[in-house]
């Protein structure tokens, strides 16, 4: 009886531990998996500058104009009679999550310091 190394079951399981090193550079890899929100709310704007690098894109905003799609669970973090106001100061940074998807923060500025507001994870190919 001769016994066969099981090639295919080794390239199997290469080619599964690649896929689950994900995309290198993403915010994904660097530290996001599974505990995003909680990350997240540690971070000032600029320690996750520091922490993941230069975002894909950025804007800064304030709520006297509606939001957009994209942009409409801001509301939920903020209270109902702030929702029109110039005074909610918003920043958005934008940076790959993955291969697939993108992800953005939101930081709110309460009393001179910007603070976590909230996240989305979308596809890249999403049109708003």
């Amino acid at each position: 009886m001769v016994i066969r190394a099981p090639y295919h079951l080794i390239a199997f399981c290469a080619m599964l531990l690649m896929g689950c090193l994900g995309n290198p550079g993403s915010v994904h890899d660097r530290e996001l998996a599974g505990s995003n929100e909680t990350i997240l709310k540690r971070l000032s704007p600029e320690e996750a500058l520091r922490k993941f690098g230069k975002p894909l894109a950025t804007d800064s905003f304030d709520l006297s104009r509606p939001l957009s799609e994209f942009r409409i669970e801001i509301y939920n973090y903020v209270p109902e009679g702030e929702r029109n106001s110039r005074d909610i100061k918003i920043k958005e940074y934008t940076w790959a999550y993955n291969s697939q998807d993108n992800i953005t923060v939101w930081y709110r500025q309460n009393q001179g310091t910007w603070e976590y507001a909230h996240y989305s994870i979308w596809k890249k190919d999403a049109q708003f």
